[in-house]
């Protein structure tokens, strides 16, 4: 009978944990208290329904050390890319647990094996209940996502070479004149200046007019809260970055050919930046891609796309004519001696 009670000790464990994690789900992440509420509920009724088992014999039997199941791992075990991920395992965790316990009761208390189906019934609805809540949240996370990239069309690219105050004045000023996102681009600042002053942005602008987004720097931006993060083609794989990035933070991805741009719309990409349009103040690239692709990009890809490089206020009408109403600038803005006013006659061009 030892070996029953082990089975009965450990199931009860993974039963109570799986239903933990997804009540957890339900308060901080739905914050639904009724739901919420729910699962406590059952939790305890499977708490109550488990003092029918001797807890003296559930302890006795218990041995993790000799547990051969402890050693044996599967890839997927690790594999939680999403929240949704984390919920549904635990959903199959808590049901696959109330099975076992309700075949094996029936060897222990026949009683304890009847209140254990009617609590597998009650899984049923309940689980069912938290995957729609699930499917909802998650559909909602996209579609605002989608609104908000979609609607952004301004997008400034910005260094940390400016003393704090003035860099967090002139990011005041350029959010009003209508710059929608704000990417904080620096290679020569080490990481804690990075921090310092996308920090510092995120205090001072109002996220109903403009996002803050980090280039490259995935930790950094989960540090913070940015909105989003911007990698390039030899910065971190999309799909790598979906596994660890939140569900709502966007991940924008550099292209410099069509192929690149199908390739990270594929992948998941919020947003992608296309270019090097024109030559650039603040980067140097071997051939510049002019307007023509630009007009390819608008055709065959759905998600925003951003015109990028060398892009100012001489050239801007140009680049919506050849299909694309969105610019990421740099230089032609932040550089500007009234880098508001620059914004300003971008935006109007667009």
């Amino acid at each position: 009978m030892t070996s029953i009670y082990r089975i009965l000790d450990a199931n009860l464990n993974r039963a109570t944990e799986g239903l933990r994690t997804i009540e957890e789900f339900a308060r901080f992440i739905l914050e639904d208290g009724e739901l919420s509420g729910r699962l406590k509920t059952f939790r305890h009724s499977l708490a109550e329904a488990s003092k029918r088992i001797d807890r003296g014999m559930l302890l006795q039997s218990r041995d993790t050390q000799g547990d051969v199941g402890t050693a044996q791992t599967t890839a997927s075990e690790f594999d939680r890319p999403t929240i949704a991920a984390v919920v549904v395992a635990a959903s199959q965790r808590v049901q696959q647990s109330l099975r076992c316990l309700e075949e094996y009761g029936k060897v222990v208390d026949p009683d304890f094996a009847k209140a254990l189906e009617s609590l597998r019934y009650q899984s049923y609805d309940l689980l069912a209940t938290i995957d729609l809540k699930m499917l909802a949240h998650d559909e909602s996370l996209t579609k605002s996502k989608r609104r908000a990239c979609s609607q952004a069309q301004l997008y400034l690219l910005v260094d940390c070479q400016l003393p704090l105050e003035s860099f967090v004045k002139n990011l005041i000023a350029v959010s009003s004149a209508g710059v929608d996102w704000i990417q904080i681009r620096d290679k020569h600042c080490d990481t804690r200046q990075v921090i310092e002053y996308g920090q510092a942005a995120l205090a001072a602008i109002d996220p109903g007019k403009t996002q803050i987004l980090i280039n490259d720097r995935l930790d950094i931006a989960m540090a913070i809260g940015a909105a989003g993060v911007h990698v390039g083609q030899e910065d971190m794989p999309i799909t790598q970055a979906r596994r660890i990035a939140p569900q709502s933070m966007w991940i924008g991805v550099s292209t410099h050919s069509l192929e690149q741009a199908i390739q990270a719309e594929a992948a998941g990409a919020d947003y992608i930046g296309c270019g090097p349009t024109f030559p650039s103040t603040t980067k140097s690239f071997d051939q510049y891609k002019g307007t023509e692709w630009l007009t390819s990009v608008s055709q065959q890809i759905k998600i925003p796309a951003f015109a990028i490089g060398g892009i100012n206020l001489a050239n801007v009408e140009v680049v919506a004519k050849a299909g694309i109403r969105r610019v990421a600038v740099s230089g032609a803005i932040w550089k500007a001696a009234d880098p508001a006013t620059s914004a300003r006659q971008i935006r109007e061009k667009l």
